[in-house]
């Protein structure tokens, strides 16, 4: 029997030829809400590699270079969200470009000229640049590879994915596929895996045909819920260092490991309390925070995976965030602590389609462009299976990556193993916090999960429990009498002009020409608004970059002029 023309038994790289030789359009479509809200982050920090997602493996053996990179091909051919560009028009994303399959780049960087003590080394140079290099989403997709020879049977693979085309599911989607596809190659016998369900524009869609009121009325939960948040004090995380930009930076790590013995009590105290070992993880953080700052108010935001089941076998982004509550009361166990932590995290996941830039966005209109302490924490809990790549024939071991990237100031990743013991990370941006102050609360944290364990009905006052000082400074005095007589300071056109646009976004006029605008309130998505206006009103291209060395009025207006 002759195979037909473009069946299964045609050449992967010779069906993306044909297909781009016959002119294969471009599809457009629009961005998911999830989407569009870290499209209005990296617009307000172009230069920023905060949502890069890097992983290296070791891969030790005779590596099938060229079944690899067809492997590479078919996962991409499969996936439409890993060949997707997202264009700019008026200095934002509000479309993603779907291209057509074409065979994947896999460039190889051959390191055997060099001494072999020196290639692990020089390998960890090259992948950490390689990390850092943010992604020009505007013209290339969020998918880059990489692979590295360090010795005749020794290769290091790399691949990176932003974050906009991917989340921790889908990073064990591709790695599950790319396995299946490169042992189908190593046998001579590829075989196309059965057609996706759906594809990631059938996700937007679903979410775009949702009823608006039942958005609104999820927006509504969180407007009540996060009432007040814009007026409580910001964690002075380590105060001697400047304000961060708030779209992510420069971070490091600490690891964290707990027993088994406490990892076995954590799980039996949530089943107890018909809660689950996310939910206890998150409450002991709120209890470490409100140890060391003293606030009876906490926020700590954790990511959250909502998959309908058409969708669940797609690599793309699902994620959203959600930002949950904790109060505090003089004599609350954390038992106590528990049972609220549920009941709250329960609506939270009943409230989880309002997308979290909108919560923010909300928010800050209704507290004067103020939100708190609200993008301080993040907790992630990785409790699902993950698939790491398996290459036939090959050892495989994961390469570290030293540079880290990270959103939030401070960033809690734990994970479980197949018999529940927890284990995890600290992250910290080291603009923010100091390695001891991130020493210190990582030994609380585990520290105080040893507490839970062994007696969850001891009031959190009196835990015995070495935590940093993170309190708010006290608000410097200030004279009744200073500036009486005064007039208001004179302004320049320019800022006269910047003036009205601050005092739109933060809902203020109480603006002096040395308030920075992230004083005031400002935050990565103000950030973002206020330079897509500059562009409107002055016709020029303002960094983002420009606006955090000198965020004050005088300081940005300055900066504007120097580009008129």
């Amino acid at each position: 029997m002759t195979p037909s023309e473009n069946g299964p038994d045609m050449d992967l790289d010779e069906r993306h030829d044909r297909a781009a030789a016959g002119g294969e359009a471009v599809r457009t479509r629009p961005l998911s809400p999830g989407q569009h809200g870290i499209a209005l982050q990296q617009r307000a920090a172009p230069g920023s590699p905060a949502f890069n997602v890097p992983a290296a493996l070791r891969l030790t053996g005779p590596l099938d270079q060229e079944a690899l990179r067809r492997s590479l091909t078919d996962v991409v051919a499969r996936h439409d969200v890993l060949r997707t560009t997202f264009p700019v028009h008026d200095g934002e994303s509000r479309t993603q470009a779907v291209h057509p399959a074409r065979p994947v780049d896999l460039p190889v960087h051959d390191l055997r000229h060099l001494p072999a003590a020196e290639r692990d080394r020089a390998a960890s140079a090259i992948l950490n640049a390689a990390a850092a290099v943010p992604f020009d989403l505007r013209a290339e997709p969020g998918l880059r590879c990489l692979l590295l020879t360090v010795a005749d049977q020794e290769q290091i693979f790399f691949w990176m994915m932003h974050h906009i085309i991917c989340d921790g599911w889908s990073k064990s989607l591709f790695a599950a596929e790319l396995s299946q596809s490169y042992a189908a190659h190593r046998s001579g016998r590829p075989s196309p895996p059965a057609p996706l369900p759906a594809t990631y524009g059938d996700f937007v869609t679903w979410q775009q045909d949702r009823d608006p009121a039942v958005l609104n009325a999820h927006l509504a939960y969180w407007q009540t819920q996060l009432h007040g948040v814009g007026d409580l004090p910001e964690l002075p995380l380590t105060p001697h260092v400047r304000r961060p930009a708030a779209t992510g930076g420069l971070g490091a790590g600490l690891e964290l490991a707990v027993d088994a013995g406490t990892s076995r009590a954590l799980g039996t105290l949530a089943r107890h309390e018909r809660a689950t070992v996310f939910m206890v993880l998150h409450a002991a953080l709120a209890a470490v925070i409100r140890h060391a700052g003293g606030q009876s108010d906490v926020i700590v935001n954790t990511p959250y995976g909502e998959r309908p089941p058409d969708f669940e076998s797609l690599i793309g982004f699902f994620v959203n965030v959600l930002p949950l509550r904790f109060r505090f009361t003089d004599a609350m166990t954390f038992r106590d602590l528990l049972r609220q932590t549920r009941a709250t995290a329960l609506d939270a996941y009943d409230h989880s389609q309002a997308p979290y830039h909108e919560v923010v966005r909300r928010l800050a209109q209704l507290h004067a462009g103020r939100i708190g302490p609200l993008p301080q924490l993040s907790l992630a809990f990785a409790n699902l299976p993950y698939q790491d790549v398996e290459l036939d024939g090959l050892r495989i071991e994961r390469f570290p990556i030293d540079r880290v990237d990270i959103r939030y100031p401070l960033e809690l990743h734990l994970w479980s193993d197949d018999e529940g013991v927890l284990a995890g990370r600290l992250l910290h941006r080291t603009d923010t916090i100091d390695a001891r102050t991130a020493h210190d609360l990582a030994r609380a944290y585990q520290d105080a999960l040893r507490i839970v364990a062994a007696e969850p009905d001891l009031p959190i006052r009196d835990w015995d429990l070495p935590v940093p000082d993170l309190r708010p400074a006290p608000a410097p005095p200030t004279s009744v009498d200073a500036g009486q007589g005064a007039g208001p300071p004179a302004l320049s056109a320019t800022e006269e002009t910047l003036y009205g646009i601050w005092a739109d976004l933060l809902h203020t006029d109480d603006i002096e020409p040395d308030a920075s605008f992230l004083h005031l309130g400002g935050h990565s998505l103000l950030v973002a608004l206020m330079v897509a206006q500059v562009r409107e009103t002055f016709a020029i291209e303002l960094p983002v970059s420009v606006v955090y060395e000198d965020p004050t009025l005088k300081g940005v207006a300055a900066a504007i002029d120097t580009r008129t």
